[in-house]
């Protein structure tokens, strides 16, 4: 919006800190400019706003956890063998049946699950360097 300001006396320079007409003047101006800019951001966010999109939030959270959960997985020869079955299972052709990993609690199902996310996703080898699994040869 256009907006106007009543006179004011210019002497000899600006001095806020002496002249309470100066001072008054740049504090009108400074808090007109803060609103208008604030008004401007607040219209631009609105047009700009994206629905938001709970199933890919939620994809994006536990694919955060498995790159966190991944960097704790330590291998042992039955899980190298297990990777290598569920990492074939994932990597080859679709055979429209299903594989089932089991086992007891804390027996690491989360994070070899996590490991082979991690690694099927395409995960830049900076990421998997934090001991999340190789194949084996």
């Amino acid at each position: 919006p256009k907006r106007s300001y009543g006179p004011l006396e210019w002497g000899p320079g600006l001095n806020p800190d002496e002249n309470k007409g100066h001072r008054e003047y740049l504090t009108q101006i400074a808090d007109d400019f803060a609103s208008d800019l604030l008004q401007q951001v607040a219209s631009a966010a609105r047009k700009a706003a994206v629905a938001r999109d709970v199933v890919l939030e939620e994809a994006q959270h536990h694919l955060r956890f498995a790159f966190l959960r991944s960097r704790n997985f330590c291998q042992t020869a039955s899980t190298r063998r297990v990777f290598a079955n569920v990492h074939n299972f994932l990597t080859g052709e679709a055979t429209g049946k299903a594989f089932v990993v089991y086992g007891r609690s804390g027996a690491g199902k989360t994070y070899l699950m996590s490991s082979l996310i991690a690694v099927t996703s395409g995960a830049s080898s900076a990421d998997r360097s934090h001991a999340a699994p190789s194949l084996p040869a």
